[in-house]
């Protein structure tokens, strides 16, 4: 839901018609028939009390063999193990291609992609360069919100970053992709000993130490008293 104080505006447009005036049945049409969504976290994407086959079958109307040559495509050895496999029994790379899948099987008009290099590795990656470019040729939109600068270039896309001055269109080569890097130790000590300095949190440890040291002894006075052959012969 919408925190409080949001404002949305703009609209959405398809074929020329605002999406605003459209039923939720059409709206369902839609998503199912014009639409693909791939999420950066594939395995809480799918349903965890169904095998991966029957969500496909569910989600493209694909048969077992159209399936696995879907899966097998985007470079899975075992297929048929995935197709009877629950989400859980996948690691994060097979489910990222499960969700690949989709778009591969059921041809839509645009494919929007959450961060779909997230999870893969490098031959995988090219493997999804080549889907990507063969849902293009296919007449496809892509819209991806990703951070591989490599891949958006191979694809040669239109790039827009949003900054501090809005959202705005750049050449994949000038737009300030974020490094990320770990805390040095410099940083973890001086973050530690401004913890220290904190008189709430010294006063507060405190308190919690002492509850945990009563709870412990408690404890082991109510194990010791239990056992106590003494108590149990008497």
């Amino acid at each position: 839901l919408a925190p409080d104080g949001l404002s949305v505006q703009g609209r959405i447009r398809w074929l020329g018609r605002d999406t605003d005036t459209m039923g939720p049945e059409q709206l369902r049409q839609l998503r199912r028939q014009s639409l693909a969504l791939v999420l950066q976290d594939a395995v809480a994407a799918l349903d965890p009390l169904q095998p991966v086959g029957r969500q496909l079958q569910q989600a493209t109307g694909c048969d077992v063999e159209q399936g696995c040559a879907a899966l097998r495509e985007l470079g899975l050895e075992s297929p048929e193990r995935i197709w009877r496999s629950h989400p859980h029994a996948l690691s994060g790379g097979e489910a990222q291609r499960v969700l690949l899948s989709v778009p591969l099987l059921r041809r839509p008009a645009v494919v929007i992609a959450d961060e779909p290099s997230s999870s893969l590795d490098v031959q995988s990656r090219a493997r999804l360069l080549g889907v990507l470019q063969q849902l293009r040729a296919r007449g496809a939109a892509l819209l991806l919100a990703s951070h591989d600068q490599e891949l958006l270039q191979s694809l040669g896309a239109r790039v827009f970053g949003l900054g501090p001055d809005g959202f705005r269109e750049h050449a994949a080569a000038t737009v300030a992709w974020p490094r990320r890097r770990s805390a040095s130790l410099g940083e973890l000590l001086a973050q530690g000993k401004a913890n220290l300095h904190a008189p709430w949190l010294g006063i507060t440890s405190f308190f919690v130490i002492a509850i945990m040291l009563s709870l412990l002894v408690f404890i082991g006075e109510a194990v010791r008293d239990a056992f106590d052959p003494r108590k149990i012969f008497r």
